[in-house]
């Protein structure tokens, strides 16, 4: 334990310590600083750095193992609404405080892209390029979708329902997004801005989905919506045994779905539909099991073989993610590829070849069903 011995009052206890240098620390009722975060009795949350030799508030704009945050001096941690931060960099404090990273639907339910590369992960604003397709960002309406748009440059370009625009990616890149797609020769590609075959039917659909969705892109639905419909689909059945898993209930398992989506650039919607089809809505009942946390059946090839597991909930979900944005053929975004198999094991260059960049590409590949894609889509347009 670290205590604060005042030359004057010997220990200080119970409250605000200020320090000589500017800092400041919270003394418990026995004296030992605090760590980590702390609601004060005035509804304020605030910051004491548990990695430090001494836990000293941190204010401004920092990270920890959950995401990273704004505390304000006075105000404590921003929640629930935009941060203006310098450079004119803006941020989306969410109402865990954690500031939201890649895609992200705001309350009045505006679509928006936050720098997933930078701590303070602001918004993008204007034409950008994000895994391998471009969107264009108004700084007050966020995605524009189903309209045309004119450039800074004069063109005149047009928004699909997804908000992609008709733009051909080209071999460079912000960085941001994952890797742009160099060949973009004459190739048929669909809306989505992915290379399409001409020779296999295209799936009827009465949704936002369909077969030639993208698998990489923005949710077009809420958390709000998949948590309805997980709350139908699972119900009472969710599994017990991921209260020892970090998702101790339905919400918590959602959460962690939508993020680990969201992180990989992956579309939340599909990551959803595809853990309710492995798992048999969480029911399991096949080679894999609950506590596996394997809920895309990786490695399970048949023949009792239960494929991997993972010791929480969201690791499972998270390597579900990048295995997701490897079969469209692009490196993850939230580890150094040369780190991915710590997270994926089955991650490798044999699965960056499949380029199963839409739906439709997904059967055959990550399942042999012939109509796997025809299930995800039909779960995607439930939500």
């Amino acid at each position: 334990q670290k205590y604060y011995i005042d030359v004057t009052h010997g220990l200080l206890y119970g409250g605000w310590i200020s320090l000589a240098d500017g800092n400041w620390a919270w003394a418990n009722s026995d004296g030992s600083l605090y760590a980590g975060w702390k609601y004060m009795p005035n509804g304020k949350w605030f910051y004491f750095d548990e990695n430090a030799t001494y836990p000293l508030m941190k204010t401004g704009v920092f990270s920890t193992s959950s995401g990273s945050y704004y505390v304000d001096v006075n105000n404590g941690m921003t929640s629930n609404g935009w941060i203006a931060l310098p450079n004119n960099i803006w941020a989306w404090a969410q109402s865990s405080g954690a500031l939201a990273s890649g895609w992200f639907n705001t309350p009045n339910g505006k679509t928006w892209y936050f720098d997933p590369t930078t701590t303070e992960h602001g918004a993008l604003f204007g034409l950008q390029s994000i895994n391998g397709s471009y969107y264009y960002f108004d700084e007050n309406n966020g995605l524009l979708r189903n309209q045309d748009i004119t450039l800074s440059d004069g063109r005149v370009v047009h928004a699909d329902t997804y908000g992609v625009l008709n733009i051909k990616p080209t071999d460079t890149n912000n960085g941001r997004g994952g890797n742009v797609d160099s060949d973009n020769g004459g190739d048929n590609r669909d809306a989505n801005n992915t290379p399409t075959d001409n020779d296999s039917p295209i799936e009827p659909t009465r949704g936002n989905f369909s077969d030639r969705t993208s698998v990489l892109g923005a949710p077009l639905v809420t958390k709000e919506d998949l948590q309805r419909d997980f709350n139908k689909r699972v119900g009472s059945a969710y599994p017990a045994v991921y209260a020892e898993k970090g998702a101790a209930t339905g919400t918590d398992f959602v959460n962690q779905l939508w993020q680990a989506a969201i992180d990989e650039g992956v579309r939340p919607e599909l990551l959803y539909a595809q853990v309710m089809i492995e798992t048999g809505n969480l029911r399991f009942g096949g080679d894999v099991l609950p506590e596996q946390c394997n809920f895309g059946g990786m490695g399970a090839t048949g023949d009792g073989e239960r494929g991997l597991s993972f010791d929480t909930v969201l690791k499972g979900l998270r390597a579900q993610a990048l295995h997701l944005r490897a079969y469209a053929g692009y490196e993850p975004l939230t580890v150094d590829p040369s780190k991915a198999r710590e997270v994926d094991q089955r991650y490798g260059a044999w699965i960056l070849a499949k380029k199963a960049n839409i739906i439709r590409k997904l059967a055959g590949t990550w399942a042999m069903d012939k109509n796997y894609a025809v299930k995800l889509v039909r779960v995607m347009n439930e939500l």
